[in-house]
């Protein structure tokens, strides 16, 4: 009983080991491939970058190392310990340009990225990371979305105010606006013009009405003000949590109302959002270049000053105090700031897509593909431990089938897709070029899936589905045979 018992303990000890230490590992190694793929994305020549295509040319001068593989996409391997190795792979696929939908017009300015962290046993170095006896022992997949930070106010003014009847300009308190107006706002309101006065607003004109007057940040930044916080250099719940001093160009997002004083002044050149009330006390001494984007009222008491423009949803009052509080439209702040933000960043979160790691019964089980009758498989194909592939199936050139993948009969998969993790392939399906299917998902049977698809983790495309070409399925949603996503 002494020598069962401690058989007992150590199974669980190494058990443990695998679902506390490994797993972890292999999100570790996903995540490292989001940051080596923003770093591939904004090292690029051409801005934005128009398509995902990491290279590898040792020969040339100097050498392309971008991956291991450049048919699956970018992919990095390393010892970890022994025969444990990791693994990473951000592939072609899984790589989406979402420019579109996010409402921009240059292709490549937004690419959804997905990242495959994998820890495997390496027994054989010569064959593939997921071929017998090799095998996975943790999988991770995540995605984020890589983009640049597009800023487009509704006019080239000094500031911008969707209620113009909430302003107040107090002694010592100036806007200037120069050869671009002091103002902008909606042309819906009453107030025809705001009246220039020498040295405290001016501008040509002083102000300009707009029918299409839109400072929402959908419209200015082309995204909500939660993914603006996702997308931030740094986030912040009040004026205490702030250094006095940011790193020019970045993006500060202030959650909640903004108070700044003498001892919490801010100066640099940046784009800072305030998610509710700005207040500039007397004297706080804030010297700011750039954007200044407020979704509450603005309270510019004497000290404050902003070479750039302003956005304000609420209220303003500029002055009042002992120095002077003054606004100027600067065109050359404006220009330098939108150069910096348009750069590829990654969102401060990571989307775990999937995350899988093998006991111990499964380790020891882990065995040879089980092929049936008149299967034909290109020598280019990669093949995972544990999976099981149909009478007269067809594997083309390049193609990656993950482990535990079941592949029912009468399947043809063409070159250069990629099968996830325990997905299901049902009778007489195909699988045109350049597709992905994502892990654990199910495709029926009698199916057709077009060229560049994209069928998500957990996905179900329906029996006799048809698929068109660059069709993307989300993560999770159903495909029906009428062209539905549900």
């Amino acid at each position: 009983m002494v020598i069962y018992h401690a058989g007992f303990l150590a199974a669980n000890r190494r058990m443990g080991d695998v679902h506390s230490r490994l797993t972890p590992l292999a999100s570790s190694f996903a995540d490292s491939g989001l940051t080596d793929a923003l770093s591939w994305f904004t090292k690029q020549e051409t801005q934005p970058v128009p398509i995902f295509n990491p290279q590898l040319d040792p020969l040339a001068d100097p050498p392309i190392l971008d991956t291991l593989d450049p048919r699956i996409g970018l992919v990095r391997e390393f010892e970890v310990r022994g025969k444990l190795w990791g693994r990473y792979e951000i592939r072609k696929s899984s790589t989406i340009d979402i420019s579109k939908e996010s409402g921009m017009s240059s292709t490549g300015s937004v690419w959804d990225v997905g990242s495959i962290g994998m820890l495997y046993e390496r027994v054989d170095p010569l064959k593939a990371y997921n071929e017998y006896p090799n095998r996975i022992i943790s999988r991770t997949s995540m995605r984020t979305e890589i983009r640049g930070i597009p800023m487009t106010p509704p006019a080239p003014a000094a500031i911008g105010v969707a209620d113009p009847e909430n302003i107040s300009i107090l002694p010592g308190g100036k806007v200037i606006g120069g050869a671009k107006p002091a103002f902008s706002y909606p042309s819906t309101d009453p107030i025809n013009e705001v009246a220039p006065v020498p040295g405290v607003i001016t501008g040509t004109p002083t102000a300009v009405q707009l029918a299409s007057f839109d400072s929402s940040p959908e419209k200015v930044f082309k995204m909500s003000l939660g993914k603006l916080k996702e997308f931030a250099n740094l986030v912040v719940p009040s004026a205490a949590a702030l250094p006095e001093e940011v790193a020019n160009d970045r993006m500060v997002f202030v959650n909640g109302n903004l108070t700044l004083t003498s001892g919490r002044r801010q100066r640099g050149r940046m784009l800072l959002i305030v998610n509710g009330n700005l207040s500039a006390e007397d004297g706080n001494d804030t010297d700011i270049e750039g954007l200044v984007f407020v979704t509450g009222d603005a309270n510019l008491g004497g000290g404050f000053k902003l070479r750039g423009s302003m956005l304000v949803a609420g209220g303003l009052t500029i002055g009042g105090g002992l120095q002077a509080a003054e606004v100027r439209y600067d065109q050359t702040a404006i220009d330098s700031l939108k150069s910096s933000l348009s750069r590829y960043r990654a969102a401060r979160g990571r989307r775990l897509v999937d995350q899988t790691a093998a006991t111990l019964e499964e380790l020891d089980q882990s065995a040879a593909p089980q092929l049936g009758n008149n299967v034909t498989i290109d020598s280019t194909a990669m093949l995972g431990s544990g999976i099981t592939l149909g009478d007269n199936s067809e594997l083309k050139e390049f193609t990656s089938i993950s482990p535990e993948v079941t592949i029912e009969n009468d399947v043809r998969i063409n070159k250069e897709c990629s099968i996830g993790f325990g997905a299901t392939i049902g009778n007489q399906t195909f699988i045109d070029d350049y597709s992905y299917v994502g892990d654990r998902a199910h495709i029926g049977q009698m199916v057709q899936i077009g060229k560049g698809c994209q069928i998500g983790a957990g996905a179900t495309v329906m029996d006799g589905a048809i698929v068109p070409d660059g069709t993307v399925v989300p993560a999770g949603m159903t495909f029906t045979p009428g062209g539905v996503i549900q």
